[in-house]
């Protein structure tokens, strides 16, 4: 189950004006990955300015390994999930590069690192976060 705020994009471009983060950081707040002050913050405005929250069933089409610690999941673009179970940590890998490290991972936040996991799109050179794509959280 993926549980994110929804929120118009007259919304993401207010919070990107007010807080000076990236849509990233706007859609790992609002999938509640990150929990800092202002990730909470963002979620607060959000919320009071029209935001919805959306649960959604999620399957991801990927290898799930146990691990000694927890969960190693692997997806066609190459990149993998390492769920540490016994810190709540969870890191997006491709080869031995991370590309993203969660704390705190509850599970919620697990199925939305496995979306976010499932839709990147490396190509040499370029960042591996669709930045200016669309997604069902900062839409």
């Amino acid at each position: 189950m993926r549980t994110y705020i929804k929120i118009e994009p007259s919304i993401r471009s207010q919070i990107v004006r007010r807080f000076g983060i990236t849509k990233k950081s706007i859609w790992e707040a609002l999938c509640g990955l990150v929990h800092s002050e202002q990730s909470e913050q963002v979620r607060q405005f959000a919320l009071a300015n029209g935001g919805k929250v959306v649960c959604e069933a999620y399957m991801p089409a990927c290898t799930t390994v146990k691990t000694s610690t927890g969960l190693a999941q692997k997806f066609a673009n190459g990149v993998v999930v390492l769920l540490d179970l016994q810190d709540s940590t969870a890191r997006i890998m491709r080869g031995d590069q991370e590309l993203n490290h969660y704390e705190n991972v509850d599970i919620n936040a697990w199925a939305n690192i496995l979306w976010m996991a499932q839709e990147l799109d490396c190509i040499p050179g370029e960042p591996c976060y669709k930045e200016d794509s669309e997604s069902a959280s900062i839409s």
